[in-house]
């Protein structure tokens, strides 16, 4: 196998390209008719894995364009090649996606996500690819406020080429009415009334002496 390279990663929506020669002691070159070539799909959720024959032909190469088939997935290519007494060789070669990390919180902290059907505590940190389109969801809608993307409650997002995060606010750390400050008094506050002033009285006069 010439290409690709074991070295390469991908993202979803590459399209990979391979191609490989065989000889035989006997036959030489070994033809394109006779050299038949297997993409093999691992699928690996939870580290439990299973295989999907994703493309058979017969030739001396091919290319095939990588599906977004959910996380922990690789790609198998594998050559084998027929002499014409019927003896075959096989070689191969894996590759392996990009990734970046995906971090999932609440506010308050602690909650619970949905990330693709499955439910995690929070706060979670995922392994995905660049170029996948994920959905992102709480584990339920009561107190739901707002995702700090400002998507709905149950959406899509799709995965970009640096890790990245996301926050689920519930209405307890929500910004409220009660949270805001006063708005400014701009009534006019009443005046008091003017006051007239009190004059005390004088001394009183002297009387009269007596007899006169």
């Amino acid at each position: 196998i010439t290409a690709p390279s074991p070295s390469l990663t991908y993202a979803i929506g590459d399209t990979i390209n391979f191609s490989g020669s065989a000889t035989d002691p006997v036959d030489g070159s070994i033809p394109g008719p006779q050299l038949t070539w297997q993409v093999v799909q691992h699928h690996c959720p939870g580290g439990i894995c299973h295989t999907h024959n994703y493309l058979t032909i017969a030739d001396t190469g091919g290319s095939f364009t990588i599906p977004d088939h959910g996380d922990n997935v690789y790609y198998e290519i594998i050559l084998s090649a027929i002499n014409s007494t019927g003896l075959t060789g096989t070689t191969s070669v894996s590759i392996y996606p990009k990734t970046v990390h995906l971090t999932l919180n609440t506010a308050p902290a602690g909650g619970q996500v949905v990330y693709n059907g499955t439910a995690y505590a929070t706060p979670v940190t995922l392994t995905t690819y660049p170029g996948s389109v994920r959905t992102i969801s709480t584990a339920s809608s009561q107190g739901f406020y707002s995702w700090s993307d400002g998507g709905a409650r149950q959406h899509d997002i799709t995965i970009g080429l640096a890790d990245a995060s996301y926050t689920a606010t519930f209405t307890d750390a929500a910004p409220s009415a009660r949270s805001l400050p006063a708005p400014p008094n701009t009534s006019v506050a009443p005046q008091p009334a003017p006051r007239t002033p009190i004059v005390a009285p004088g001394p009183a006069p002297n009387p009269l002496p007596a007899g006169r």
